[in-house]
Parts: C-alpha cells; structure tokens; sequence
C-alpha cells in the first residue's frame, strides 16, 4: 500500500506507517483488479491520516519542539496496535482509529522531555 502512496505523491514519508501496516496487511487472494481497488481505497485512508498527523507535527513544531524524529512520534502515540495482544483488527478499523487519535492529538500535552525519551530530542550541543 505505500508504493501506492508513493506512486500518487512522490514526496510521501511513509516510513513512519510502515511497521503499522506491514503488522496488520495481508495477502488478498482476491483478483488483482480487486486488491488494487481496495488497496486504492485504503491508501486513500492513509493519506487522511497522514495530514491530520502533519498538522499534529504542526502544532508541536508551533510550540517550539523541534526534532527530525516529531511525525513517527506523533504516529506511535496514535498507534492503537502497541497495547493490543493476540490478532490485530482489520486494516479499516486501525486507521479509523488512528485519524480519530490524530483529530484530537493534544500538542500541549507534549513536553522536549517526551521526545528525549523517544530518542528523538535534538543534541544541546552547538
């Protein structure tokens, strides 16, 4: 699904996506015609999602965090798989959930310590 997203925009920065989508998608025994259709659909989805995501990374770069590391941040923070044990849900409902957490992702919330955790604050060396 992302070299679909890639195919539509060239710029796309799906690696943050990847993990996700590689854990929950899975071969279609459907026809090809089939498959490329829904694939479509669902790289649609993802492209909703990643705009609500960049303006959550909007919003933390407006209160002055800064780090190249803020869009995978702000993804495994929406990533509803992480707590979920066994058989994950189908693609439709993991990014349903995902674009409602990005909806309401609250940037005041986030602290530069937050991102040092997450390895992703920038060095204090100048």
């Amino acid at each position: 699904m992302l070299s679909l997203c890639n195919e539509n925009k060239g710029n796309f920065a799906g690696g943050a996506y990847a993990p996700i989508l590689r854990r929950i998608e899975t071969f279609s025994g459907e026809s090809l015609r089939k498959a490329l259709q829904a694939h479509e659909k669902h790289a649609e989805k993802v492209f909703e999602l990643d705009g609500l995501v960049a303006a959550a990374v909007a919003k933390l770069k407006a209160r002055g965090l800064m780090s190249p590391y803020l869009r995978a941040f702000v993804v495994a923070r929406i990533n509803p798989l992480r707590w979920i044990q066994g058989d994950s849900p189908p693609l439709e409902d993991v990014l349903k959930t995902m674009r409602e957490r990005a909806a309401r992702f609250n940037a005041d919330k986030i602290r530069q310590e937050d991102l040092a955790v997450a390895g992703g604050a920038p060095d204090d060396e100048g």
